[in-house]
């Protein structure tokens, strides 16, 4: 049975998640955007995925001030700029498989 705070990791995590997915696909729209020339379709796909971005870097950063992971989770995606980062989840994940706090690198 899960505890509380493993149910609010994994809530976390799935935000996390969808946030990623959508930053990818925005990104992969920009770049095709970008490439097709199509200069108003970039200007607004590149708001929108920026803002997705900070949405996705907010999330993170808001599960490391509430003590659900480290602050290794946010910096990675904001060293990889988003969703490779957000593939950290599935170390999150593990540990608490394993009944190892999420907070902690190794």
């Amino acid at each position: 049975m899960e505890s509380g705070s493993e149910t609010a990791v994994r809530k976390k995590l799935m935000q996390v998640r969808w946030l990623a997915w959508a930053d990818l696909v925005l990104l992969i729209l920009l770049l095709m955007a970008t490439f097709a020339h199509e200069r108003e379709w970039v200007r607004v796909l590149g708001s929108v995925h920026g803002v997705s971005f900070i949405a996705l870097m907010v999330v993170a950063g808001v599960g490391a001030v509430d003590r659900l992971w480290g602050w290794w989770f946010p910096a990675i995606i904001l060293v990889t700029t988003g969703p490779p980062g957000a593939l950290g989840e599935w170390l999150i994940l593990r540990r608490l498989r394993e009944g190892r706090s999420a907070l902690s690198w190794s």
